[in-house]
């Protein structure tokens, strides 16, 4: 193809060509009414997942929603900083929509999504989420390691016997709860304990290091990574210093 037959991404045949599709329509229609996660739209509009985050990406790539990222849920908007085009026909849009009885059934059957997916969805910063994630043996040994101070993700896998993907997956899952941070250097992610946890997980962290400090499976553990800390540091490479 001609590069000078390329529509550029600003140009508003490109929008109007995002916009002349009737699922897109329908997703403008229910986030007409707020913020909204993939999950209730698809439910909303019964299509299934990838179709609907495929047309939100086209959405989103025409400057007509926004998307924010709250752990595993993905909530998108209409933009609120769009160019004068965007914003004229998003008003243009919304007068219509407000006229439309098939897309006012979809606001309403939305609403009714939205309060079922509520009430299934964990809150973040219930309990019941902080505990569930708790209750694997393999994160408590992980906690019990990032004890010691920041370690690398090689380091804890060598000291678990644990193959990363596994260690990596665990240690998302501490990360959402807001037990561990983690820092990346280089190609290498080091973890630790949260330093700025709410007053549920300071206190669950210090019962967590008074247990642990006796448990003697977990103070060999600790025994072991102090090993491999210093047999990885040296097969670490260092940078070299320039002249």
């Amino acid at each position: 193809m001609n590069v000078m037959n390329k529509p550029r991404k600003d140009e508003p045949a490109a929008l109007f060509k995002t916009l002349a599709d009737p699922t897109r329509l329908r997703l403008l229609n229910l986030l007409a009414c707020g913020e909204t996660c993939v999950c209730e739209l698809t439910d909303t509009l019964r299509v299934v997942q990838p179709k609907v985050s495929r047309h939100l990406r086209y959405l989103k790539r025409a400057g007509l929603v926004e998307a924010r990222r709250n752990g595993k849920w993905t909530h998108y908007r209409w933009t609120q900083h769009g160019d004068p085009l965007v914003r004229h026909v998003l008003i243009g849009l919304r007068d219509w929509m407000a006229k439309d009885n098939q897309l006012k059934g979809e606001r309403r059957r939305r609403r009714k999504v939205c309060c079922r997916v509520s009430r299934n969805k964990p809150r973040k910063d219930e309990p019941a989420a902080l505990f569930k994630t708790l209750a694997d043996p393999t994160r408590l040994r992980l906690l019990n390691l990032l004890a010691c101070g920041e370690t690398c993700v090689c380091e804890l896998t060598d000291t678990l016997r644990v193959v990363q993907p596994k260690v990596s997956r665990h240690l998302r899952y501490l990360k959402r709860a807001g037990l561990v941070e983690a820092r990346r250097n280089g190609k290498w992610t080091h973890y630790r304990w949260t330093q700025h946890g709410d007053p549920l997980v300071r206190h669950v962290l210090i019962g967590l290091r008074d247990w642990m400090a006796k448990d003697n499976q977990l103070k060999g553990e600790r025994r072991r990574r102090r090993k491999v800390c210093c047999r990885v540091s040296r097969r670490k490479p260092r940078k070299m210093k320039n002249k």
